[in-house]
């Protein structure tokens, strides 16, 4: 659904009172949906390098890139969005179609993968992770498979499935230190809806169960500590408002026993 005219205005006004806002993003994707990739593209550029820490920012440009051909320039900005946020999923996206159109199948494949993990309704990453597996396997000679002993065979085969345990563990570690990094930051909720991913992926391992365990309880102590500072001070001020109305009412009960204790004139 396109933005409207009216929150594309409001976007440009706010921008226009503060030069240095972040709504130069969602202007920029406003903007590229009416085919104002230039301006959106000189926007980003600006923007960005205001915000050197804003995913959405780079994101975006990544997007505006893609569809100027600019290739090359797309997959930069998409990288420095995936270093910010490494479980961007319309980065990875965006980035599998990048090297789609750069020719690079299999760095396209490893996107398209990820975004699967991410997201794994993806019809979009499940179609591509299909068409590019089929076309991979299209590149092999059948000569190459018909002169090859059956040992070299298993013996390829055995080195496949290492090198294809390697990779995960690899990855689960990687991923299980991005957790470690949300824990750090507090980010408790990520932490746990990524470990449960991982468990999905990798299956229950201890290092994983550990620090599901780990967050949950962060998670559960973050929340009582919140609760507590909010009720603290709602309740220091029932209490002070209380002992008022008790000093309100005593005041007015000595006056009236002073007027009645008064002799009468």
């Amino acid at each position: 659904m396109m933005v409207s005219a009216d929150v594309v205005e409001k976007y440009q006004t706010l921008l226009r009172h503060n030069p240095h806002s972040q709504v130069f993003a969602p202007l920029a994707d406003a903007y590229l949906e009416r085919g104002l990739d230039l301006q959106a593209e000189e926007l980003l550029t600006q923007g960005t390098q205001r915000h050197p820490l804003f995913t959405s920012g780079f994101v975006i440009l990544g997007k505006v890139k893609l569809k100027l051909n600019k290739f090359s320039e797309a997959e930069l900005a998409l990288q420095k969005a995936l270093e910010l946020s490494p479980q961007n999923i319309l980065a990875h996206q965006l980035l599998g179609d990048v090297y789609l159109s750069l020719r690079k199948p299999f760095e396209a494949l490893k996107a398209f993968k990820m975004v699967l993990f991410l997201n794994p309704y993806s019809a979009k990453a499940k179609h591509a992770i299909e068409k590019l597996e089929t076309a991979s396997a299209l590149e092999f000679e059948e000569d190459t498979f018909s002169m090859a002993k059956l040992s070299d065979l298993k013996k390829v085969e055995k080195n496949q499935k290492i090198s294809a345990e390697n990779h995960q563990e690899k990855s689960r570690k990687r991923l299980l230190q991005l957790v470690d990094a949300f824990l750090v930051r507090k980010d408790y909720k990520e932490s746990i809806d990524l470990l449960l991913e991982m468990r999905t992926e990798f299956g229950h391992h201890a290092d994983i169960e550990a620090r599901i365990q780990k967050a949950q309880s962060q998670l559960a102590a973050s929340k009582i500590k919140t609760v507590s500072n909010v009720t603290e001070p709602r309740g220091l001020a029932e209490r002070i408002a209380k002992e008022k109305k008790v000093r309100k009412l005593y005041a007015m009960l000595q006056a009236v026993r002073s007027r009645q204790m008064s002799p009468t004139p």
